[in-house]
């Protein structure tokens, strides 16, 4: 496996897929006005939940990129993203880690003696 792939494998796939479909909108693959791959059919593609290609288009559609019609499709409105979304991405993508260590913090704290905060001894290795 080469660097370039161990990198991408860092990446989540709603951001890879996000960035795939972003390089076809501002290559000219996919035109202003052009109808978007449909949820079921990036899934598909990308062997990913549905979720993740909605999280996909989600990324672009706060890029500027596309526009959603409830009930119909997505639609490329823009070939240029938004400057700003960058930032928003990483925040988001900061929360969540934030979320995943306080919640290994709380899992650890359940772990350590609350009085001491030295791992919890089992019953059998105290000494009477």
């Amino acid at each position: 496996m080469s660097d370039e792939t161990g990198a991408d494998e860092r990446i989540p796939p709603y951001r890879r897929i996000a960035d795939e479909l972003r390089q076809r909108i501002t290559r000219g693959q996919l035109r202003v006005g052009q109808k978007m791959p449909s949820y079921n059919k990036i899934a598909r593609i990308h062997d990913v939940a549905l979720s993740t290609a909605q999280k996909a288009i989600g990324v672009l559609r706060d890029e500027g990129l596309v526009q959603s019609i409830n009930g119909q499709a997505t639609y490329v409105i823009a070939t240029t993203p938004h400057n700003h979304t960058d930032v928003v991405g990483m925040f988001t993508d900061l929360n969540r880690r934030i979320d995943t260590l306080e919640k290994t913090v709380r899992d650890l704290q359940k772990i350590m003696n609350p009085r001491t905060r030295e791992p919890a001894r089992s019953n059998r290795s105290q000494h009477g």
